[in-house]
């Protein structure tokens, strides 16, 4: 019963990356890229390395 069970966790965990891995790879949808694009001309959606430095934390006293 044992085998039975890990061949059916390890069939059910291959369809899921199948799966998550399709969605992962799909394009983002076009509005997505317009908003990117429109927040990145405002200045409102940048990528800072001193942001990334600190593993996306909140800065002090701001909750996410």
């Amino acid at each position: 019963m044992r085998k039975h069970g890990a061949r059916s966790a390890s069939q059910l965990g291959k369809l899921l990356r199948v799966h998550y891995n399709t969605i992962v790879n799909e394009p983002l949808p076009e509005r997505w890229i317009e908003l990117i694009r429109a927040l990145t001309e405002r200045g409102q959606f940048t990528r800072d390395k001193d942001n990334d430095a600190d593993g996306g934390a909140a800065p002090e006293g701001k909750e996410h």
